[in-house]
């Protein structure tokens, strides 16, 4: 029950005392009759639990404040209150609000994705065997005789530069006696020692060409010593092939090689993927060559296979694979640019090619070390031609470029390992704590009033696409006064198994920050995605979406999380606190004006009070009368308080200090018996409340210093009071009296 209805209740009674008194008969010829009055109007004999008062008292106006007491449950489930915290038990202080974070993964739209690369060293093959025969002098003692050899189908070659290459050629001694000290070499290349060759025998010469030219016309010679005689001879025999060129001009039969080039197309460098699964659109590929050869080639796109095929087999990264069968590659592979048959890409052209329709595919990338990066693979097989006795050109630098564009691609979901940490901070939320206070009342109660613990209870719904999920989420909440911002309580929490519409409760202290008696906490809410995290990304794009031609796919998990920051009702009080309840105005009935025509009147008020909760106070009223009642409302605290310390001065200006400057004590909880007060009003007082027509009553409480306790639901005052008439009334006094 509140003051309202405690007057209220009193002034009732007293209404219905003086209606019995005007059916008194009254004789005019006698003298007046005349008799004392002793008139006891009970105000209130009432037990209230303070719990259930709270609302009551505060006259909270913000919907998303509350008391929680025994009436109450939390989130209406007592299992997600704190273990220290018993519904039923510590009334709670609660205030509340939504805030909402988003953590958005996505992808970037493909542009073109070029693979460039050079021949590099060219093997020389089909060249014909080499067989010359260098005749030697006659005449015995040292010689060097040269000769001239036509290379078939060569016409220039530059060898390349690399230590492997060497020329072997054989060397048979053809005459009937022993050359020593043989030297054999080539013009232009270089000239190495052969040693003794016996007659009918053979010894190689390894001739290093390496960065070396030959051309068609070659003068090869030998050097040695020999015994005299006619008719001798040294047969030279050699092949070109095997080695490796930088620069060939030769027929094109002396060109036949096969080269598999392995191209790791780059998707993402935030992900290692195990697999996409395309939604729409189509892979197309080009080659470009850029050689004097004409060119058979055939491509395989790695690990893309029909999404059911490799589903109904949980394969969910290319590592699971390997146990698939040629059988099984028939039935869902699907990564055949070119047909079996290798296609020809003549020289300087560009050939274009196309895959099917990708709506039903799923790739497996794999992870690049070298890259940091997670790629696509794609194997080209290039070939030479079928000769045709062309004379070509072609170069170690000459190139092929292969060429990788999408059409329309847009992921429909994908799953892999986060490579990079990722962290936002949602924008500063501030939590109202509209408590019924001034500020001059907050800055009262800082310092002195001490809230024994207050926390923040955290509810965290997420919200993202079905099938989609994070195994690891953490949160970090920071909550701050915004005028004091250097005070912070905080806490990190990990969240796992994140799915659509996962909930999870967490606690943060925000006893420090709520000690500051601020107008609100601001909370801040880290949202942190570590590196390490796997993760399932679906595709929420929709066509009218603003980045749809932005990205091929993206995905935003939205947090939501509900602050519900809870006081219990637990304090320490280290000093007098002065805490203004604001104002309360009350009719005088009309029936109080007989106790103006009382002779030797006089007025008590009277209380009894138990109290059985930690509440130690004291109670104290200004009161106006009509003509001050909006000039009390108007009083600072500063000014009220000097009244109700300075009873003469509150006379002066036309108030009443009702319970004077010391108020009426509410000791706190194991008060051994009822606590009696008693205040006898002045003719002053009397004049004022019992003359006017309305009052005005400014409440005022001095919290007392105490040690710490809690407020809890069964807590209770026991509140009894009256108020006393007593004076001399007589007969006539009721005639004039109308």
């Amino acid at each position: 029950m509140n003051k309202r209805n405690l007057a209220f209740l009193g002034l009732a009674a007293l209404a219905g005392v003086v209606m019995n008194l005007m059916q008194c008969a009254n004789p005019v010829d006698d003298p007046p009759l005349r008799w004392r009055s002793n008139i006891e109007i009970p105000v209130s004999n009432e037990k209230f639990i303070i719990g259930e008062e709270l609302d009551n008292l505060f006259e909270f106006e913000d919907e998303d404040v509350d008391i929680l007491n025994v009436l109450q449950r939390y989130y209406d489930d007592p299992s997600q209150l704190q273990p220290d915290t018993i519904t039923g038990d510590t009334v709670i202080f609660s205030a509340s609000k939504t805030d909402s974070s988003e953590f958005e993964s996505h992808e970037e739209a493909f542009e073109d994705k070029e693979f460039h690369v050079n021949f590099g060293p060219i093997p020389i093959s089909g060249a014909p065997e080499q067989h010359d025969t260098l005749p030697l002098p006659a005449i015995g003692g040292s010689f060097s005789s040269p000769i001239t050899v036509m290379l078939e189908k060569v016409y220039e070659i530059g060898f390349a530069a690399v230590p492997e290459n060497t020329l072997s050629v054989e060397l048979s001694n053809l005459g009937e006696t022993p050359i020593t000290n043989v030297f054999f070499g080539i013009k232009g290349i270089d000239t190495i020692p052969v040693g003794t060759i016996d007659s009918g025998s053979s010894a190689t010469a390894s001739l290093p060409v390496a960065g070396k030219t030959i051309t068609h016309t070659a003068e090869f010679f030998v050097s040695g010593t020999k015994a005299a005689g006619a008719g001798d001879s040294i047969a030279i025999g050699f092949s070109l092939n095997g080695l490796t060129a930088d620069y060939l001009k030769v027929d094109d039969h002396l060109v036949n090689f096969t080269v598999e080039y392995v191209n790791p197309y780059e998707l993402t460098d935030t992900v290692d993927l195990d697999y996409i699964d395309v939604g729409d659109g189509f892979f197309r590929y080009s080659i470009m060559n850029y050689t004097g050869l004409n060119l058979k080639v055939s491509g395989i796109h790695e690990h893309m296979w029909r999404t059911s095929f490799v589903e109904s087999r949980d394969i969910t990264r290319f590592e699971d694979l390997g146990g698939l069968d040629s059988a099984d590659s028939s039935q869902g592979f699907l990564g055949r640019i070119t047909s079996d048959v290798q296609t020809d890409i003549d020289a300087y052209q560009e050939r274009n090619f196309s895959t099917q329709n990708l709506s039903a595919c799923r790739l497996f990338p794999e992870w690049s070390d070298s890259l940091k990066k997670s790629v696509t693979k794609v194997k080209y097989i290039v070939s030479s031609g079928k000769p045709s006795g062309d004379t070509i050109t072609i170069r170690s630098a000459d190139s092929l470029l292969f060429t990788i564009s999408t059409l329309d691609f847009k992921f429909k979901e994908m799953q892999g390992i986060l490579t990079e940490s990722y962290e936002r901070q949602s924008d500063t939320q501030k939590v109202a704590i509209n408590l019924p206070w001034n500020n001059s009342v907050k800055d009262s109660l800082r310092g002195r009033f001490i809230l024994e613990k207050v926390w923040g209870d955290i509810l965290v719904g997420t919200m993202m696409p079905e099938r989609s999920f994070l195994d690891t989420l953490r949160l970090e909440f920071i909550a701050f006064a915004p005028e004091l911002p250097a005070t912070k309580d905080s806490m990190f929490t990990a969240l796992t198994n994140v799915t659509r519409d996962s909930t999870f409760f967490r606690t943060i202290d925000i006893t420090d920050v709520a000690n500051l008696y601020s107008d609100s906490v601001a909370i801040a809410v880290r949202v942190y995605v570590p590196k390490g995290t796997r993760m399932r990304v679906v595709n929420d794009l929709d066509v009218h979406d603003p980045d749809y031609e932005r990205f091929i796919g993206r995905m935003i998990i939205h947090v939501n999380t509900d602050y519900h920051l809870n006081a219990k009702l637990d304090w320490e009080v280290q000093g007098m606190v002065n805490m203004d309840l604001g104002s309360s105005r009350f009719e005088m009935a009309e029936a109080f004006r007989f106790f103006h025509k009382l002779e030797d009147r006089s007025a008590t008020f009277e209380m009894w009070l138990r109290n059985n909760s930690n509440l130690n106070m004291s109670l104290l009223a200004l009161v106006a009368p009509d003509a001050l009642m909006d000039t009390l409302d108007s009083l600072t605290m500063n000014e009220v308080y000097a009244f109700l310390k300075d009873s003469a001065a509150a006379v002066q200006n036309g108030y009443v200090n009702l319970f004077g400057d010391t108020g009426i004590s509410v000791p706190k909880r194991d008060t051994a018996s009822e606590q009696y007060n008693v205040v006898l009003l002045n003719d002053q007082q009397l004049e004022t409340l019992f003359g006017a027509d309305s009052l005005n009553f400014r409440w005022w409480i001095q919290f007392r210093e105490q040690d710490r306790d809690a407020l809890i639901d069964t807590d209770y005052v026991y509140m009894k009071s009256r108020f006393g008439l007593q004076g001399i009334n007589n007969t006539d006094s009721l005639f004039i009296w109308e």
